[in-house]
């Protein structure tokens, strides 16, 4: 039987790391997913992952016992006949592991994540059969006492935990392997685990209320605790040699038969539930994703000879390189969008699937969302001139006209000679625009910086405002952005980020996301740690430009100090002084490596 300590907290004693929030998703969806398609740890949707590795003697090396490849390379079986990108991982010890950040927030009543799923397409070769395989751990330090949280057994290759295993794993055969927890109260049968091989449930739903329960052995550390839960890692080494081909969590507890619909491993990975599947920050200035595919240039069919080049014409950097304001204090890199051309835009693979009934050939029912600034001095026009831009178009030929566009004349956004919010969209401010279409129940709304503006018809099933999809005509799962049919419907556009979800999102979803942050859509702008020289570690180095930034208790900062200084004024009363001294202690972390951007709670 597998036992395990509460959560401890451990800084010091492992070496650990974190990147900053990939991707958002707000109400139930998917929070992190990882596709090794690059060749990493890299996420799909969420946080990257890290190699896990304490100190030991001897010592071994996580990273460099890690494969990536693809399973012909392996000389492995292919997924339903299909060649798919995974990584191999070793027999791990208990000094390494693979750190994984569900990025959720804290949920089911406790201060931990109590309610979730975890999905994972795995394969383990014959040699793998007879031994012990843990699957994850949530102790971050997988300290001596904390057991894995769910094992393959090594007697018959059943699924479960605490004595009670279910099912099979073949040997050199991928599966997809479904945890669904529900720790929510105490009391027999109130906190559960069910398990899944390839959609099917084996056993029956499990109670884990010993040593479990609410905020016990089985939950997850919340995002706010910025900590990790550890993959294919176990206290006392009962790991073996495996592969996976993509790995996901989702905050919330899956129901059977959504797990049973997702069936078993797919070589083009895990599917998603709603949630985000395509977003674009621009931090990397390109048009890499945040989370998705790339943005790329769209050159049009049917325009002749297009004069216009875009890539070289897109601008990218410092929202203060272009004479552009600050968001919250903080200066974002953002795109900037030229007057496009109808011969081409930007091309969005938005992700999503059909929906909105079984007959959907089209995605009936999701929200766009864009953080965007327009400069005054490029909406100065004459009576004769066009006062329109555009925001986005669902036909990936740009053949008909744009679906939704900010009118200058009065400030207002629409479509369809339906214009709201007069007055307020105009040049010289951030805006958070966001339109949500549902088709099923013919309803387009169209917010402003979270607040519901207006609504109005969504034009029909699969109709101009669905956006077309691998499986429909168009061939293509894209829609344009900024772009139309007419040359003088689109102006200059400052763009800090833009977000696609595959689902009609509610009104109180849209205003918790509230106005534009300069870290992006779904993102706060959270004050980073004390981490002057941004190498990762909070040390001397760091404590010395704490004391330079030293004031004497009430004497403001100066404003030239403010930039440098401002993340050690931990209680935010514009003066560094004692009081601040304590918090910085609390993130020192001397020669092991501190979270790269940590954020105070």
């Amino acid at each position: 039987m597998k036992t395990q300590l509460n959560h401890f907290w451990w800084r010091a004693s492992a070496v650990t790391g974190w990147l900053g929030l990939a991707g958002a998703v707000l109400g139930a969806g998917v929070t992190g997913q990882w596709d090794f398609e690059n060749g990493n740890l890299n996420a799909t949707v969420g946080a990257n992952g890290y190699y896990w590795q304490k100190p030991s003697v001897p010592a071994r090396d996580i990273e460099a016992e890690t494969q990536f490849g693809t399973t012909t390379s392996f000389g492995i079986a292919k997924i339903n006949g299909v060649d798919a990108k995974v990584m191999k991982f070793p027999a791990c010890d208990r000094f390494m592991g693979y750190a994984m950040y569900p990025e959720i927030d804290a949920n089911g009543g406790g201060q931990y994540v109590n309610q979730f799923t975890l999905i994972m397409d795995v394969y383990y070769p014959a040699e793998s059969s007879d031994k012990w395989r843990a699957l994850f751990q949530t102790n971050d330090c997988n300290d001596a006492g904390n057991d894995g949280d769910t094992f393959i057994r090594n007697t018959d290759s059943g699924l479960g935990i605490s004595g009670q295993y279910a099912g099979t794993i073949l040997p050199d055969t991928w599966h997809r392997i479904a945890l669904a927890f529900n720790l929510v109260a105490a009391g027999a049968g109130n906190s559960t685990l069910a398990k899944y091989i390839d959609g099917v449930q084996v056993g029956a739903t499990q109670n884990i209320v010993t040593n479990g329960g609410l905020d016990g052995r089985w939950s997850l550390y919340a995002k706010a605790h910025n900590r990790a839960t550890l993959l294919f890692t176990d206290n006392d080494g009962d790991t073996a040699v495996g592969y996976v081909n993509s790995v996901q969590i989702r905050n919330y507890t899956m129901a059977a038969e959504e797990i049973g619909a997702l069936g078993g491993p797919k070589a083009e990975g895990i599917e998603s539930g709603p949630g985000v599947t395509g977003q674009w920050d621009f931090e990397n200035g390109n048009l890499t994703a945040t989370v998705g595919r790339p943005l790329q240039y769209f050159r049009g069919c049917g325009f002749g000879p297009c004069s216009q080049n875009l890539a070289a014409e897109t601008q990218f950097g410092p929202a203060s390189q272009f004479g552009v304001p600050k968001i919250n204090g903080k200066d974002p890199k953002v795109m900037r969008v030229p007057v496009v051309q109808p011969c081409t835009g930007y091309m969005f693979p938005h992700g999503a699937a059909a929906n909105g009934d079984s007959l959907a050939q089209k995605v009936n029912q999701y929200s766009l969302i864009v953080d965007v600034y327009y400069k005054p001095e490029d909406y100065v026009y004459a009576n004769t001139d066009v006062a329109w831009t555009t925001i986005y178009q669902t036909n990936p030929l740009n053949a008909e006209d744009a679906m939704l566009w900010i009118r200058m004349t009065d400030m207002s956004i629409g479509d369809d000679a339906q214009y709201h919010g007069q007055g307020l969209i105009g040049p010289g401010a951030w805006h958070r625009i966001a339109v949500v279409i549902d088709t099923t129940t013919d309803r387009m709304s169209k917010y402003l910086n979270g607040q519901l503006l207006a609504t109005q018809g969504a034009t029909g099933h699969d109709g101009k405002r669905a956006l077309y999809t691998k499986a429909s005509s168009a061939g293509e799962d894209v829609l344009l952005m900024f772009t139309d049919t007419a040359p003088d419907g689109v102006k200059v556009t400052y763009v800090n980020s833009i977000q696609v979800r595959d689902y009609a999102m509610t009104d109180d979803e849209v205003a918790a996301l509230g106005g534009p942050t300069s870290r992006g859509i779904g993102f706060e702008d959270a004050r980073p740690a004390p981490d002057a020289d941004r190498n990762g570690y909070v040390n001397q180095l760091d404590l010395a430009a704490f004391i330079a930034c030293v004031t004497a208790p009430g004497v403001p900062l100066a404003e030239a100090d403010l930039f440098n200084c401002e993340n050690f004024d931990v209680d935010k009363d514009l003066d560094v002084d004692q009081t601040d001294y304590a918090r910085f202690q609390e993130f020192y972390t001397g020669f092991y490596p501190c979270a790269p951007n940590c954020f105070y709670p």
